[in-house]
């Protein structure tokens, strides 16, 4: 049982334990514990309150205050070694990795999906079994303060963080705000703690210099620079992903990853300097990660009935990762043409257009044979790419779906990528279904 009578009547008076906790009438189970939260649309979880009990939840309390507090008291229950993760991009690739290789050196919790924000942590706690020895934690983030206050609810003993990139810009001045944004992470370390940051960052001094401030006791850095503790040396690709070598602590390191793109070479680095932050053996977890699978539209590859390959990066968007992206198409082999379907990147302030436009000068210089647009900030790259290069454009995902089957031919290889709202996920769904 996840929680006990005994635990439960101290923490809230109830008279049964349960054995799962939810903030969903939607997806409860039986025995299930449910806390009616306000959720982000202003819908009262309370509402649901009958029909939790009718589908059988263990009991009904309100608001997210109670679920933080569950979510405290199952730290406070358990020794796992607490990871959190966080970042402008990686999050949830960099969290689905920290699973697998941790769960080869004892029990291991990670929270599911992107239960990343104020709900999905403490829920992500809440559910964490009381013999957890390794308990990953994703943590994100659109405005200053906000992560400091899930870092008071893990506190976490490493922080890994993946990149700093232009994201929620209507939020930040800049990327060094969404640095120090991100370096709250560290402020529960207290003379404790690894700190994980990536070498190659613009503003990676700047995240040094926040972990010395917070008194993080130690900085471990990945990344390609030569001084990188986790050094990524070299990527082959495969059909399958890639095969890389790499120099850790000083030691050669030859594994597998099953996805492309050399970002994710670089955050399965991240990953293996927290394993060896925690002193398990790097190069188990290095062979643990060929069984690493891409998170659903984050970087999956799908062949489709009519000879397409889909490069499904369909989740979300911001200018680094939309290059990570592009080069990654570039990259791969391909029977025919490698096509790029580009949509709108939100949250990106008063400099949108210009990082739309900026875009070109990447996709100038790699192997990419045609670029379709979808959305109206999109409209202004399309309109400075070169004709060689200058695809279709349409003004929204149901214009893009409805003449999708004339844009592509067998043996197309191509990447779909897009701010979530943008909804490239239905011409994924599309062009499987053709």
């Amino acid at each position: 049982m996840l929680w006990n009578k005994e635990e439960l009547k101290e923490l809230f008076d109830l008279d049964q334990g349960a054995n799962g906790v939810s903030i969903d009438t939607r997806s409860l189970q039986k025995d299930d514990l449910f806390f009616g939260v306000l959720g982000k649309n202003g819908v009262d979880g309370m509402r649901f309150a009958n029909k939790a009990i009718n589908a059988g939840a263990a009991g009904v309390i309100e608001g997210l205050d109670n679920l933080e507090k569950l979510g405290r008291a199952s730290c406070d229950r358990c020794s796992a070694t607490r990871i959190a993760v966080t970042g402008s991009v990686g999050k949830t690739s960099s969290k689905e990795m920290l699973r697998i290789v941790f769960g080869e050196f004892g029990n291991t919790h990670a929270s599911i999906g992107s239960y990343n924000n104020q709900w999905g942590v403490p829920l992500s706690l809440a559910r964490m079994p009381r013999d957890t020895q390794f308990g990953v934690f994703e943590m994100g983030m659109s405005a200053a303060g906000e992560l400091r206050k899930l870092v008071k609810q893990v506190v976490p003993h490493i922080a890994l963080i993946t990149w700093i990139a232009p994201a929620h810009m209507e939020f930040f001045k800049s990327l060094e705000a969404i640095a120090d944004a991100k370096s709250e992470v560290f402020e529960t370390m207290d003379g404790s703690g690894v700190a994980v940051l990536p070498s190659d960052s613009p503003n990676f001094e700047r995240l040094c210099d926040n972990a010395v401030k917070n008194n993080v006791g130690r900085i471990i850095t990945f990344g390609r620079a030569d001084n990188a503790d986790f050094k990524l040396i070299s990527t082959q690709n495969s059909d399958s992903g890639m095969h890389i070598n790499a120099v850790c602590d000083g030691k050669d390191i030859v594994f597998d990853l099953n996805i492309h793109g050399e970002h994710h070479a670089v955050n399965a680095l991240g990953v293996l300097a927290c394993v060896s932050a925690s002193e398990e053996d790097v190069s188990i977890a290095a062979k643990a990660l060929s069984n690493f699978k891409a998170p659903p539209r984050r970087g999956e590859v799908a062949l489709t009935q009519a000879g397409l390959t889909i490069l499904d990066e369909s989740y979300n968007a911001n200018p680094v990762s939309m290059g990570a992206a592009l080069e990654t198409l570039s990259d791969m082999n391909s029977k025919g043409r490698h096509v790029a379907v580009l949509a709108d990147m939100g949250e990106l302030g008063a400099n949108a257009r210009a990082f739309h436009t900026d875009l070109q000068e990447i996709i100038r210089t790699l192997n990419i044979d045609v670029v379709v647009t979808c959305g109206p900030m999109m409209n202004h790259l399309h309109k400075v790419l070169p004709p060689r290069l200058q695809g279709a454009h349409f003004n929204d995902i149901d214009a893009l779906i409805a003449h999708s089957d004339d844009l592509f031919k067998a043996g197309d290889l191509i990447l779909i990528k897009g701010s979530n709202y943008m909804g490239m996920n239905r011409l994924v769904a599309h062009l499987q279904t053709a």
